[in-house]
């Protein structure tokens, strides 16, 4: 892909617009411009919920940049996972708690 201006460009993300907006900050912060583009492609809601979707939206940098931003997204997504197993395993200590209590 090209921006108006000509620079070639590649995706870094295909996602949910609240996400993709937080990796964009990121990237942001570390000296990378990006840009997200949305194909007015909609998604369904896993929640079930009569007419519910998601925007879907791409998120672009240079392809002179995708190194460096490469290198960002798997800081966040090594975070993301971390912070993942961290609140899992918050929930299994309470209900622990709970069962303990219940004995």
């Amino acid at each position: 892909m090209k921006t108006k201006d000509g620079t070639k460009t590649i995706n870094v993300f295909i996602g949910q617009r609240w996400e993709a907006a937080l990796i964009k900050y990121l990237l942001e912060k570390g000296g990378i411009k990006s840009s997200l583009r949305n194909d007015n492609t909609k998604a369904a809601d896993p929640s079930n919920k009569p007419g519910g979707t998601w925007d879907i939206v791409t998120l672009v940098v240079s392809v002179t940049d995708w190194r460096k931003a490469k290198l960002i997204l798997a800081k966040y997504e090594m975070e993301s996972a971390t912070s993942d197993l961290s609140h899992s395993q918050d929930i299994l200590k309470g209900l622990r708690t709970i069962q303990r209590k219940k004995r």
